[in-house]
């Protein structure tokens, strides 16, 4: 593969600058990915959208090739014109085989757009005195899409449950805690998973009932080791989950890198804390606060947590406890910080775009557009989506895995 360009960011005062569209930038092209795509052959590609952070051009989804050392092969725009909190992917079996939808979540709207036609579908509007709209989850069969009130929020405290048909407001969940942030549909589609900034507790939600079902945590707190932990202590963001639903890996202050036992409700252990490392050279630290972002390798043997104080991906081993870093590599800039694994899990991707060899550890490339902010992974063949990743870096793993107590 060969290494791309990186086409840089602007800092002022530590925020992104979000200069006009260049020429390559702009729609590219009347066709689309799917009319681009060649009859007969699988066309793997990386859907972006812009970030809330900084990461990526305003109102514009951009597409990359995988097979083409990440060309920019479409320029999408949005109707929104906006940054972008969360994208969650449906096969859409509902609205037919293979029509394959995103659904995008900003602070105050949730967008459902048409993977194949590249048109929005409908457009739902939340504002922030509603409680906004935070990183939204969809049911495999699209039927059902899930969005947190948002982090701004202490007083709004519920999850949202739309129709991914018709973006109309089905109900609310209550949940007693505010600040809820980020969402993750399980691989089965029976359970989803919320996190909030203000509690140290991971939600889990019935979606065959619409219920909560279980409390997980008390992760970030002091008294973590808390039976009954208080709601309002500790944070969980981010987070994700292995495949069978037994493990959730969270980010939270403290240790940084956390593991909860889902069907106990228990915290197994932290990590012990990520010690700082140099930033590369040139770039400047910034605030330590806590790590934001991590991905479990499809395999399960390795959490990825991206470290924004030293601007650096750090890997660690999860197969043991407590985990145990083994590797290192340097970030081309600051991000947001974000994590995921390419379907076929040969390669990593990091919200600053790069792109790394999940075996070797190796920069194999840079995603050539002013960072990729979320993302998710798309498959089409003959003019129908016939796969879609995730955008947490959920473990692929079918074994039902469980995780000892740290000696």
């Amino acid at each position: 593969m060969r290494h791309l360009l990186l086409i840089p960011l602007t800092f002022v005062i530590g925020m992104v600058l979000d200069p006009p569209l260049t020429a390559e930038e702009k729609p590219n092209s009347k066709a689309t990915v799917a009319e681009l795509t060649p009859p007969g052959t699988l066309g793997r590609y990386l859907y972006m959208t812009p970030d809330s952070y900084g990461g990526g051009a305003k109102g514009v989804i951009s597409v990359a090739d995988i097979d083409q050392d990440y060309e920019i092969v479409k320029r999408i725009p949005l109707p929104s014109r906006g940054r972008t909190r969360g994208n969650a992917g449906s096969e859409g079996g509902t609205f037919g085989a293979g029509a394959g939808r995103l659904f995008i979540s900003d602070n105050r709207y949730v967008e459902c757009f048409d993977l194949l036609a590249e048109k929005p579908v409908w457009k739902t509007t939340f504002t922030k005195g509603q409680g906004g709209a935070d990183r939204c989850c969809v049911t495999p069969d699209g039927k059902k899409v899930y969005v947190p009130e948002g982090w701004w929020s202490k007083n709004y405290q519920g999850i949202k449950i739309l129709s991914g048909e018709t973006g109309e407001l089905i109900k609310t969940i209550p949940l007693g805690i505010g600040g809820m942030h980020n969402s993750i549909m399980g691989p089965t589609g029976e359970r989803a998973y919320f996190g909030s900034i203000y509690s140290g507790t991971l939600i889990v939600v019935d979606t065959a009932t619409d219920q909560v079902c279980a409390r997980v945590g008390n992760f970030g707190s002091k008294n973590w080791q808390e039976e009954k932990p208080k709601l309002t202590k500790g944070r969980v963001s981010p987070f994700t989950i292995n495949g069978s639903e037994t493990l959730c890996f969270v980010n939270s202050p403290g240790a940084h890198l956390y593991v909860g036992d889902l069907n106990t409700g228990r915290v197994i252990t932290p990590s012990a804390p990520i010690p700082p490392e140099p930033p590369p050279e040139g770039a400047k630290p910034r605030k330590r606060v806590f790590c934001h972002g991590i991905g479990l390798s499809p395999d399960e043997s390795e959490a990825w947590v991206h470290d924004n104080y030293s601007q650096k991906v750090r890997v660690f081993d999860v197969l043991v406890n407590p985990p145990r870093q083994k590797a290192s590599m340097d970030l081309c800039r600051k991000s947001h910080g974000w994590v995921g694994f390419s379907l076929d899990g040969r390669w990593a991707w990091i919200d600053t775009g790069d792109v790394f060899d999940v075996k070797t550890k190796e920069l194999v490339g840079r995603i050539q557009t002013r960072g990729i902010g979320r993302y998710i992974e798309v498959h089409i063949r003959d003019g129908r989506v016939v796969a879609m990743g995730d955008q947490f870096g959920i473990g692929r793993s079918k074994e039902k895995r469980e995780m000892a107590p740290a000696p």
